[in-house]
């Protein structure tokens, strides 16, 4: 006994069991591509994250460095003569102040509007 197949009906088999193993693997490619998606996208908010906390605390420290360098120069100034003694002393005393801002993170403006009762709350700082 015989059976014969024609050519065309093999092509076609054949066809069929590619295209599904080409569907079983774009379906594990589209998985895949999605959880690679959503790890990605939780990175780029952690560095979006860190990046906002390195702009703030660049500019909290160019600011205390700019105090302290008008503390030094005006320590400078009153170290050669140019000053009195009261504003020598004063000045003096707004350089220790500055340098130990600068060592605990502080400066003076956060001093004084806590003080006053100016502070902003985070959520005034966000919007």
């Amino acid at each position: 006994m015989y059976v014969t197949v024609p050519l065309k009906d093999i092509c076609l088999i054949v066809l069929l069991i590619t295209l599904i193993i080409m569907v079983v693997y774009l379906i594990t490619l589209f998985r895949n591509l999605s959880k690679t998606a959503k790890k990605s996208y939780e990175v780029l908010e952690d560095v979006k994250t860190v990046t906002e906390i390195t702009e703030k605390r660049t500019v909290e420290l160019d600011e205390t460095i700019g105090n302290v360098t008008d503390t030094l120069n005006t320590v400078s100034n009153a170290i050669k003569g140019q000053e009195n003694i009261f504003k020598q002393l004063s000045t003096i005393a707004g350089a220790v102040m500055s340098i130990v801002g600068m060592i605990t993170g502080r400066n003076k403006k956060d001093e004084y509007e806590e003080k006053a009762g100016n502070t902003e709350t985070e959520a005034e700082t966000e919007e």
